[in-house]
């Protein structure tokens, strides 16, 4: 199965390693309950669906934090964040199908200290 390399942002074919014996896989990913195809006719393979859902502030600042931590300046995380990320976040927002579990998560974890 393939993987996830955050630090080169790319995907990485045959980097996740699934025995014959497993009876449970759990996947994430952004387009994974998106209602186009291909992404819809792979509902039928899950036996149950969660969608961890925020606010695209709270989005943002996160995704500004992550790419920070992977050496981008600021105004390239901004940058990267603002053209592509929350894009593709709006989009997954407004175009996924139901999940069978939303959990909603309204307060970035560094303000939560403060509230």
């Amino acid at each position: 199965m393939p993987g996830f390399d955050r630090s080169q942002d790319r995907v990485v074919p045959g980097k996740i390693q699934v025995e014959a014996s497993t009876r449970i896989i759990v996947t994430e990913g952004n387009y994974l309950l998106l209602n186009r195809s291909p992404w819809q006719e792979a509902r039928d393979l899950y036996a149950a669906t969660v969608f961890v859902t925020a606010p695209l502030d709270v989005l943002k600042m996160r995704l500004i934090e992550r790419w920070l931590d992977q050496g981008l300046s600021a105004q390239e995380a901004q940058s990267k964040v603002m053209n592509n990320d929350l894009p593709n976040a709006a989009m997954v927002l407004s175009q996924s199908q139901n999940a069978d579990l939303v959990i909603e998560h309204h307060v970035h974890d560094t303000l939560a200290g403060a509230l």
